[in-house]
């Protein structure tokens, strides 16, 4: 079994990345369970609106050119959201502001390579990856 690398501390920084994203749209988050293939489904009222993986890095947005994330990881996401009938999105917070991309979009604009981390000698964690222009990102 692979280890788990997500903490309860990187819980905490994805619900206040969530919230101020919400609040911006007028939307209620919902966390899943902790191992779903995304973090939240957005709400208004009884609709789900949209599922939301959130990342949080302790880097400025313009520390890369590029956010770098497994394409698997975006796929999943894609054909989830489309199989519920709503937009599948990647909220990133970097430490100077947030900004998301849908998945579709981040798929079909962004390069791809062989990447991932190499420093905790898992290698499960190299895999096809995305490397998606932080330009591509829409700021919230």
């Amino acid at each position: 079994m692979r280890p788990r690398y997500e903490k309860p501390d990187d819980r905490v920084r994805q619900w206040d990345a969530i919230l101020g994203y919400c609040h911006a749209l007028g939307v209620v988050p919902r966390s899943t369970d902790e191992l779903a293939a995304w973090d939240y489904t957005l709400w208004h009222g009884q609709r789900m609106v949209a599922i939301v993986e959130v990342k949080c890095r302790r880097c400025a947005s313009y520390s890369y050119p590029t956010y770098l994330i497994g394409i698997r990881k975006m796929e999943t996401l894609r054909d989830e959201a489309a199989r519920r009938g709503v937009p599948g999105r990647l909220l990133v917070r970097w430490t100077d502001g947030s900004g998301v991309i849908d998945a579709t979009d981040a798929l079909e604009t962004a390069g791809r390579a062989q990447g991932g981390r190499a420093d905790r000698d898992d290698p499960e964690d190299m895999e096809p990856v995305l490397h998606i222009p932080i330009a591509r990102f829409r700021r919230v």
